[in-house]
């Protein structure tokens, strides 16, 4: 039987992803660089996981009306998925 949604989901972050790596491709900013190797060894297992909203991703939206031409397709994207993605804090205070 197929999981239509885990295939979506997995389509969905397949292109993030793909979306990323071009971003990252045409920048050349060391601390994207650095960013870019990573993205060079990232795993190739993908799994599924439940998705978790954090108020902070409704910034996106508001990123769009100010943000650089270079970054509106990677922003739109997220945007587009935010709510069906899994949101993690990496960081406390």
């Amino acid at each position: 039987m197929i999981d239509f949604a885990a295939a979506a989901d997995r389509q969905a972050d397949q292109c993030l992803f793909d979306a990323i790596r071009a971003f990252v491709a045409v920048h050349d900013h060391r601390d994207v660089v650095r960013f870019r190797d990573a993205l060079d060894h990232w795993g190739g297992t993908w799994r599924a996981v439940e998705p978790s909203l954090l108020p902070a991703s409704d910034i996106l939206a508001q990123a769009m009306a100010v943000n650089r031409p270079d970054t509106a397709a990677v922003v739109s994207l997220f945007v587009q998925h935010r709510a069906t993605r899994k949101w993690q804090q990496s960081y406390t205070r």
